[in-house]
């Protein structure tokens, strides 16, 4: 489990580079200074080089973590709804230090809503693979009744 956990870690580390400059960029384009990067991050740390390498490596963190907490899905002995709950709290307060530092956010409002706007999806996400599964399982269950049915069948036929 923690040999995938890493293996996902890393490619939301990498995934997470991408969305956090990706974001970026469509948001300050076209960047003044060719960086794309929140201009009061620039102003935080100095340079809009360094700016940029922050937000990259703590966007690739932020991703690494929330694509990591995956795992706790895995977990056996987690209900389904505790491993969801804890998957989803994960990724809400890693990203309250993150956006707050990065200055993804301006306000205290803006940074509820965006939270809030990460729970709503969640719980969107997660009423569809609900849905899938559910329908997996359904058709499991479905196939599995037609093949004892049938073995049943042939029993009968073989003692006849």
């Amino acid at each position: 489990m923690i040999k995938k956990t890493l293996i996902r870690a890393v490619i939301g580390f990498f995934i997470g580079i991408l969305m956090g400059n990706g974001i970026a960029f469509l948001t300050t384009f076209p960047a003044p200074d060719g960086f794309p990067v929140a201009d009061l991050l620039t102003e935080k740390i100095g340079s809009p080089l360094q700016a940029f390498i922050v937000q990259t490596l703590v966007s690739g963190l932020f991703g690494a973590v929330c694509f990591g907490g995956v795992s706790l899905h895995d977990c056996d002995r987690l209900p389904l709804a505790v491993s969801c709950l804890s998957h989803c709290l994960l990724m809400v307060l890693s990203y309250i230090p993150v956006s707050v530092f990065l200055c993804w956010t301006n306000s205290l409002e803006e940074l509820l809503f965006m939270a809030g706007i990460q729970i709503v999806v969640y719980f969107i996400i997660w009423l569809i693979m609900y849905s899938l599964y559910k329908k997996e399982i359904r058709e499991l269950n479905s196939m599995q009744e037609h093949y004892l049915r049938r073995k049943t069948t042939e029993k009968k036929e073989e003692t006849t």
